[in-house]
């Protein structure tokens, strides 16, 4: 099952099945069960045992299908070399489909009932663009919800990363290390263990909010280098700009996980050496 703006089975890959929803689906393996997902344009061809059902804006067909196939596309292309076992379903603008030699068993037939109700929009990707929607928008909410409740701290952190950045990403590369070896040995012997589990949970949570924290210590660092001196809503939006460039530094393979990670030591040490570990001591006020 996957959702993506560019799907791809290379050739020579063997898999069960398939259901997907993404921009592009271009299936040029071999496919033991069946064929089902919604598409901007699919690619077909490699091999399906059995059933396809398939909807998009084009469907362009190659390969051979086993089982019976429903294809609704605005726009359904049939290749020389495509080839239906079966009986074959289908809608398209034309309410036409030439299907040559391919289908050597069963019959072709347009169902009405097939036609694609929604709008052209859908046919890019709908489910990918409202899920990047979706993600950007918590991310974006985060980002607020951390600068509103830790803006001192995060202010703090960047003075620190400023200052001194060497310490700040050994205090962060050590925590990232430190904490799950910690839960594990804490796992071990039964009255540590909800200690371990309790750990363990903080630590995901963090790991999933990395990006997050980094982004917003790096907008303060911003504004303290340069003496911004910006408000609430300046600092959160550029956080989550810098949220969005850090996302694609981060599909850079090897060497933009590495910077990645060292920016988010870096982060972390510097939020870590402003922890007051020992508690604030009260001042009693003699008059």
């Amino acid at each position: 099952m996957i959702t993506g703006g560019a799907v791809i089975i290379d050739k020579g890959v063997t898999i069960g099945g398939l259901l997907a929803s993404g921009g592009d689906v271009t299936l040029d393996g071999n496919v033991n069960g069946e064929v089902k997902g919604a598409f901007g344009d699919l690619f077909l061809n490699g091999n399906i045992e059995k059933d396809i059902d398939c909807r998009g804006g084009r469907i362009t067909v190659n390969g051979t299908i086993g089982g019976r196939a429903i294809l609704s596309a605005r726009y359904i292309v049939i290749g020389n070399t495509a080839s239906f076992s079966n009986d074959v379903r289908y809608w398209n603008k034309k309410e036409f489909l030439d299907m040559k030699y391919a289908l050597k068993n069963g019959k072709a037939v347009y169902d009405p009932s097939l036609r694609m109700r929604t709008g052209e929009w859908y046919y890019l990707g709908a489910a990918t663009i409202l899920g990047l929607l979706w993600y950007l928008g918590m991310a974006l909410l985060m980002i607020f919800i951390i600068q509103y409740l830790f803006s001192a701290t995060m202010k703090k952190a960047a003075d620190t990363v400023f200052n001194s950045v060497l310490k700040s990403g050994g205090y962060g590369f050590l925590f990232c290390i430190a904490v799950p070896v910690a839960a594990v040995i804490a796992c071990i012997t039964i009255i540590g263990i909800p200690v371990g589990v309790l750990l363990i949970f903080f630590y995901i949570v963090l790991i999933l909010l990395a990006t997050v924290i980094t982004s917003a210590v790096a907008a303060n660092w911003f504004n303290n280098r340069f003496d911004k001196k910006w408000n609430f809503w300046q600092i959160s939006f550029t956080a989550f700009g810098i949220f969005i460039f850090l996302k694609f530094l981060s599909a850079t393979p090897f060497v933009g996980w590495l910077l990645l990670g060292l920016m988010v030591c870096i982060a972390f040490g510097g939020i870590l050496i402003n922890v007051n570990w020992k508690g604030r001591q009260k001042q009693v006020a003699v008059n």
